[in-house]
């Protein structure tokens, strides 16, 4: 298997650089205003396809105390760290490029459920998303967060196989058999220039990463990171021209 797709080594490497990034949690905002506006009252089962180290899944726990929450992830270091982040969610393993299996008890168990991040990962993200689709009940909504712009020599260090346009992400959604019901960008103009800044770090971004200790980051990256945080907010960041991409789908 390819380096980068070592998702073991992946969480392991970079879970505290992903917990403070502030790309993450402007994509967190996004995808709790939309669960708000779409999530019931009652008990509802909220389900996070690819939950990566946890991050996500932890804040939903607080936010909706009532919902049954649960993520599927191929990593098991992934897994772990998402179980000591959020161990009143349900966490299990699978490899969404593979058919679920007839007994899986997720089959058709969500309502509601996010895939943020991930399909850039995959060779094939229409087969990743249509497997994922029979974990959704018929009528169930799916938010997708995917990058769209330049990808840079990080995004590459990491495994993206692609960014995304609304024109393709609509295409992925529909092979895979979801209704497209909302696709556009997100994070003119503050968004923009967080990546920018990023892909014109090139290979240094790298090094940077690479060095570190998993369990600090450098001072200087923390001041980044904390003077972006101010102004990735769903608020300042419009639609027209942004590179971060959403998506609404619906199962039929």
């Amino acid at each position: 298997m390819d380096k980068r797709d070592d998702w073991d080594r992946h969480w392991f490497n970079y879970d505290l650089t992903a917990s403070c990034n502030p790309a993450q949690t402007f994509r967190r905002e996004l995808t709790v205003h939309w669960l708000k506006q779409q999530c019931p009252r009652d008990k509802c089962h909220l389900l996070d396809i690819g939950s990566g180290q946890g991050d996500l899944i932890a804040s939903l726990t607080r936010i909706f105390p009532s919902a049954e929450i649960a993520g599927v992830e191929m990593s098991a270091t992934g897994i772990e760290q998402s179980c000591a982040k959020a161990p009143h969610a349900s966490f299990y393993q699978r490899d969404l490029l593979l058919a679920p299996k007839p007994d899986d008890p997720l089959l058709k168990w969500a309502a509601l459920a996010v895939c943020s991040e991930v399909l850039e990962h995959v060779d094939e993200p229409e087969k990743f998303l249509a497997n994922a689709a029979q974990y959704l009940a018929p009528g169930a909504l799916l938010f997708i967060t995917v990058p769209g712009g330049p990808i840079s020599a990080f995004d590459r260090h990491i495994g993206h196989r692609q960014h995304f346009t609304e024109t393709s992400l609509t295409r992925s959604i529909r092979d895979a058999g979801l209704i497209p019901e909302k696709v556009c960008g997100m994070g003119f103009p503050f968004f923009n220039l967080y990546k920018t800044i990023i892909i014109l770090r090139g290979k240094a971004l790298i090094r940077d990463v690479s060095t570190q200790s998993t369990q600090q980051v450098s001072l200087s990256a923390k001041m980044a990171m904390g003077a972006f945080s101010l102004v990735l907010k769903r608020r300042f960041n419009g639609t027209l021209w942004g590179w971060q991409m959403i998506a609404q789908a619906r199962r039929p």
